[in-house]
């Protein structure tokens, strides 16, 4: 046992140099990879998972006086891509995309006597990406761009200053986003997309505690601030329309 792990340490070992050098494996040896070019359009539909944290602070003529622990909202997307890559090197491309999620994200916090429940429904996404060929069919890249959520606040609760009223909040967030990720060719034309994006989103300040009319809220002069950022996960099936296969034919 001993001996076969020696022998497949010394060989990985002598293979890092071919693949430094930008040689891939072929049968017992490496050969330089071949031209396949990134280039062209690409469409994708795939699936994630998300988890976003609001922060609420309560100020009353500039003093915070109430702080919420993150609220966590956390579920479910789908998601449809478009995008434009451009292989600038034989192992650089950079590129665009336009994506738009779809899911049923939600959580909720009792705060002070009230509930605030979150919903998310929609959020789309502008970047571009800056990818490194690791093999003529393997990228890995990182991503920025710009992002923007829907989400509903529904407060309401058992306080005698809301009688059993419930109050909904429209907020659209906007911000930006970072992320990497790891694309791979499974056959002809179809690859796999793996995904990890973070967003930050700017401040959404309105009157009132929450989505408390200000005469219903602890004083007039209330302004709530909610400070959101996410998290979220992706994996998409891609089609890369007119790719040149030459390499992908001379690998096989």
């Amino acid at each position: 046992m001993k001996s076969m792990f020696a022998a497949a340490l010394a060989l990985v070992l002598a293979s890092l140099p071919a693949y430094a050098d930008g040689y891939e494996p072929v049968g017992k040896g490496f050969v330089a990879p071949q031209s396949s070019s990134w280039t062209g359009f690409y469409l994708g539909l795939g699936a994630g998972g998300v988890i976003a944290l609001h922060d609420a602070t309560v100020n009353d003529l500039g003093d915070p006086f109430l702080n919420t622990d993150a609220v966590g909202a956390e579920g479910f997307f789908g998601t449809v891509q478009v995008g434009y890559d451009y292989q600038v090197a034989p192992r650089w491309l950079i590129g665009v995309f336009a994506d738009a999620d779809w899911g049923n994200t939600e959580g909720e916090q009792d705060f002070a006597g009230i509930n605030s429940d979150f919903e998310h429904d929609f959020a789309w996404t502008v970047g571009g990406r800056l990818g490194y060929l690791l093999r003529s069919d393997t990228l890995v890249y990182a991503l920025a761009g710009y992002t923007e959520f829907d989400a509903d606040l529904e407060t309401g609760g058992p306080s005698p200053e809301l009688d059993g009223q419930v109050f909904t909040r429209d907020l659209d967030l906007n911000g930006w986003t970072v992320g990497a990720g790891l694309e791979t060719r499974l056959w002809a034309n179809w690859f796999l997309k793996g995904e990890y994006r973070y967003a930050d989103y700017d401040d959404e300040a309105f009157a009132g505690l929450y989505a408390i009319p200000p005469a219903v809220a602890l004083g007039e002069n209330n302004i709530t601030d909610i400070e959101s950022s996410s998290h979220s996960v992706r994996a998409l099936i891609t089609y890369k329309f007119g790719r040149d296969r030459r390499g992908v034919e001379a690998l096989k």
